[in-house]
């Protein structure tokens, strides 16, 4: 019986191999949208004393990138909060889940990789990765960053 519903244990394990990329890619977003509202030019005026709305949509799609890359870095930001919550709960030196966490997601090796590396078996690392899996997906759960709906239960 599966503790965790497969759509969160997949999300959770996306953003563990992604940890390093999440945010710096997130900033850079953000970065982009602003460089791109702040190159908007002001609408030209029209000598029948009108403007063209055509930059005043532009910028306001801007404007609306500029939130959407924020919200993006909030999110990164409070998935790095969970990170540094699992790395202080299962440290990478002293604990075997930490370990195995570390060698999966940091170092992006296979569970037979991690088999030979640690001389476990292979239910042993399987083991382990579920368990730091599910405490990582219950702390960013109670952070807000992960709604079960039911029809993933």
């Amino acid at each position: 019986m599966a503790i965790l519903p497969k759509a969160v244990y997949r999300q959770t394990e996306k953003q563990l191999r992604d940890r390093w990329k999440m945010l710096p890619r997130a900033r850079q977003k953000l970065y982009r949208a602003q460089q791109q509202v702040y190159s908007v030019h002001g609408a030209q005026a029209d000598f029948s004393g009108g403007s063209h709305p055509g930059n005043a949509d532009r910028l306001s799609a801007g404007a609306i990138r500029i939130l959407q890359a924020e919200e993006d870095v909030q999110r990164a930001e409070a998935w790095m909060d969970v990170f540094r919550m699992m790395d202080r709960t299962f440290p990478f030196e002293s604990t075997s889940e930490g370990l195995v966490a570390g060698l999966l997601y940091g170092n992006g090796m296979t569970v037979e990789e991690v088999c030979r590396a640690t001389g476990s078996k292979r239910t042993t690392v399987i083991h382990r990765r579920d368990n730091y899996v599910c405490h990582c997906a219950l702390f960013a759960a109670a952070a807000g960053l992960i709604q079960i709906r039911e029809d993933e239960q």
